[in-house]
């Protein structure tokens, strides 16, 4: 798997898709940093992350009134207490969104 950002290279050479977030010269003389990572476990970007403990043994569904739908990746204050979202349901007929919509949380362990 390979990922191309669409920049036309500076040195004359044809684009062509990064494997990893370093490049090396073919002399060996240079190295130059690529602006992404395809890894899973990037330690430089995982200090950057805030990673929140779950208890996913405990499960919510909160039904609630909204005109838009929230950020499903944002934290949640319900009754006080901070959740992340499983998945939120929406629900439209030819007359636009119900105002009406249901979202199942974990609670953030703190």
């Amino acid at each position: 798997m390979g990922w191309w950002d669409g920049a036309q290279t500076l040195n004359g050479k044809l684009p062509h898709p990064y494997v990893e977030n370093i490049e090396i010269a073919e002399e060996w003389s240079n190295y130059s940093n690529i602006h992404f990572s395809m890894r899973i476990n990037n330690s430089i970007q995982n200090r950057r992350r805030t990673v929140h403990a779950i208890n996913s043994k405990l499960k919510k569904t909160f039904k609630f009134l909204a005109d838009t739908i929230p950020d499903s990746r944002a934290v949640f204050f319900i009754r006080g207490k901070k959740y992340l979202c499983e998945k939120i349901t929406a629900t439209f007929t030819k007359n636009g969104m119900s105002q009406l919509l249901k979202g199942i949380f974990y609670p953030i362990e703190e």
